[in-house]
């Protein structure tokens, strides 16, 4: 939920490379790349345990019939699909940088505080203006189609009691939070940080505002950290281009026509 931008980079990077993709495909990309983040914005515990459940499962629930899943479908569908594969390989390189800074600096949202703070560097980075500056109406263009697609590929992988009316519902919250933190306007500060403290969370209300710059989240000088399989020496940036690399082979294998999702880290991978 605090990376939002740090996603639809990535799939600013795979359209880049692959300009002869329809703007059909582009939108749902773009809109697919937050994946399961979706839930989070769904404004009741229910969603959010249930964009967590998806974090902490198996990929393969999601992915293992993609193939076939595509087969047919139009352009905004498949795009979406895609997008969220995009979003797992996200997850599943970013989170084990973000984990092992977790474990460095203990303390509550710290995962939610450094990733808003990978995303403020990387989108001034990306786009050469504040994150306060980004145009979410234009990057993240909803519309009915666009709800349709996204539940469509949900409602096969959710099952009974998923509703069109949610996913928007989600979309929604998505481009008013997204928004609202990003802008971090003082006054919509203040106002959180009272409400913060009369829920006892003063944190959690406010882990999520992108204030301010700090480059060390980046680790351009390459600092040892741990993943899971071990020690690496990767920066943001060397994250943000594998994830594009990794999904681009699957996007190639997947028009061969010889794909099969074999990978079992997941979402959560290191977090």
């Amino acid at each position: 939920m605090a990376d939002v931008l740090t996603h639809y980079i990535t799939a600013k990077r795979f359209l880049e490379a692959h300009p002869g993709l329809s703007p059909e495909f582009a939108r749902g990309l773009s809109f697919g790349s937050q994946g399961p983040d979706l839930f989070f914005f769904g404004a009741t515990r229910g969603s959010y345990l249930y964009a967590r459940s998806i974090h902490a499962g198996d990929p393969a629930a999601l992915f293992s019939n993609l193939a076939e899943d595509l087969a047919g479908k139009g352009e905004l569908y498949r795009g979406y699909a895609l997008g969220v594969l995009l979003h797992y390989f996200g997850d599943r390189n970013i989170h084990p940088y973000v984990g092992a800074y977790c474990s460095a600096h203990p303390s509550p949202y710290v995962h939610v505080f450094f990733e808003s703070a990978i995303e403020a560097v990387a989108v001034r980075r990306e786009f050469g203006a504040p994150v306060a500056a980004f145009d979410y109406g234009a990057a993240f263009r909803r519309d009915g189609r666009l709800v349709r697609a996204a539940y469509a590929f949900w409602k096969k992988r959710a099952g009974r009691g998923f509703r069109a009316a949610y996913v928007w519902r989600c979309f929604l919250g998505m481009a008013f939070l997204t928004k609202l933190f990003s802008r971090a306007h003082p006054r919509v500060v203040r106002l959180t940080e009272f409400f913060g403290r009369l829920t006892g969370k003063p944190e959690a209300a406010m882990a999520h505002f992108k204030r301010g710059l700090d480059e060390s989240a980046m680790n351009d000088e390459r600092r040892a950290w741990v993943a899971p399989d071990g020690p690496r020496l990767e920066s943001v940036e060397d994250i943000l281009q594998r994830t594009v690399a990794d999904f681009a082979r699957e996007y190639e294998a997947i028009l061969a026509g010889n794909y099969r999702f074999t990978h079992t880290e997941r979402f959560s991978n290191g977090t």
